[in-house]
């Protein structure tokens, strides 16, 4: 016969009961577990309620920026047409203007004027008759004996 110094395997207790047959309660997590953990579902809900506040502010932002870029293009195209019209003005001024100056060229210069002036002074032209007040005078000496 042999011996065998290894002992036999105890049979595994049985999960539940205590030694005297009263139920264990299994291990459950500690009272601090749960106190973080109610911690952490507090601090997430609230997160969660800071990211659908968040989206919602987002959403109102971008609904205002859509319509104050509507308006701005508006403005933008209301301005353009104002310049292209302010421009067709100025074209149409430059116009006039070069027609003023074209018609300025055709006048007199101050030269001339003043030649003009200096034959009027020397002809003196208020001494001259008329053609009606000569027939007049000839008529007058005719008719004198």
């Amino acid at each position: 016969m042999e011996y065998s110094f290894e002992q036999e395997p105890k049979p595994a207790p049985k999960k539940g009961i205590t030694l005297f047959g009263k139920p264990k309660t299994p291990p459950g997590p500690s009272p601090e577990i749960i106190t973080q953990l109610n911690s952490l579902n507090s601090r997430l809900r609230v997160l969660e309620e800071r990211n659908s506040n968040l989206n919602r502010k987002i959403e109102v932002i971008e609904a205002n920026m859509l319509r104050t870029q509507k308006h701005v293009d508006t403005e933008i195209k209301t301005i353009n047409s104002d310049v292209s019209e302010i421009r067709r003005q100025l074209e149409a001024l430059q116009d006039k203007v070069d027609l003023i100056i074209r018609e300025l060229k055709t006048f007199a210069s101050r030269d001339d004027m003043e030649v003009l002036k200096k034959y009027i002074d020397m002809w003196e032209p208020m001494n001259f008759a008329t053609k009606s007040e000569v027939q007049k005078i000839v008529k007058e000496m005719l008719e004198k004996p």
